[in-house]
């Protein structure tokens, strides 16, 4: 579903952003949401408003707190980064997908090793700890699990469960997308975070990093 949220303040509805929202069914008896997901988000048993009918827009009232609609709007390092790379779609997906043995050997500057500590360092439920190298300005080490694997439609999604990161940020997750786009294709990388305090500074240089990284997997393909 795909619509402006709202906040009632005094007599006043103020829009806070526009989302994209897959709500699961609810109670009907309680108008109760049991749990949705916005932008990656999990929001879980708000209470349903009045349904506004003229603009057919879903209105959250008072049950929301100040808190509650700041994790609601998306921040704008959540938002995805698109690389064009001029690698074919299947080929620079693969090196996605098969990164936990051939990152290190192709860039051994940015990733010392990484090693599978569960599964098979692909599908959902596997765990990676990655040590990575001088490339790397504040990550040293992380553990990872895979949260989302679709190889039909080229994306993997994957939760920071240990390391440096949280350090900083109590929750980062990270969805990265494949899509063909003319005779290349387009690298999408979208993270979500929450800090463990107002005083660390938004992930600037983590979307630095995976950047600079797409653009060397697409020459380290572009090799092959």
């Amino acid at each position: 579903m795909v619509g402006e949220f709202y906040y009632a303040m005094g007599e006043q509805s103020v829009a806070v952003a526009t989302l994209r929202a897959v709500i699961a069914p609810f109670d009907e008896d309680t108008l109760a949401v049991s749990s949705s997901r916005v932008l990656g988000v999990e929001i879980a048993e708000l209470d349903a408003g009045s349904d506004d009918s003229a603009s057919g827009n879903e209105v959250l009232n008072d049950s929301l707190t100040d808190d509650q609609i700041h994790e609601l709007v998306q921040d704008p390092l959540a938002s995805p980064i698109d690389v064009e790379v001029k690698s074919d779609a299947d080929k620079f997906w693969g090196i996605i997908r098969d990164s936990a043995t051939i990152l290190p050997k192709a860039f051994p500057n940015d990733y010392q090793s990484i090693e599978v500590v569960e599964g098979d360092g692909k599908s959902v439920g596997s765990v990676r700890l990655i040590k990575y190298g001088e490339g790397s300005p504040i990550v040293k080490i992380s553990k990872e699990k895979i949260d989302n694997f679709d190889e039909a439609n080229k994306t993997v999604a994957f939760t920071v469960i240990d390391g440096d990161l949280l350090k900083f940020y109590k929750h980062f997750k990270c969805h990265i997308t494949v899509t063909p786009k003319g005779d290349g294709s387009l690298a999408t990388w979208l993270c979500e975070f929450q800090k463990t305090s107002d005083e660390v500074p938004d992930p600037h240089v983590i979307k630095d990093f995976v950047e600079k990284n797409f653009k060397e997997l697409d020459e380290f393909v572009l090799k092959q």
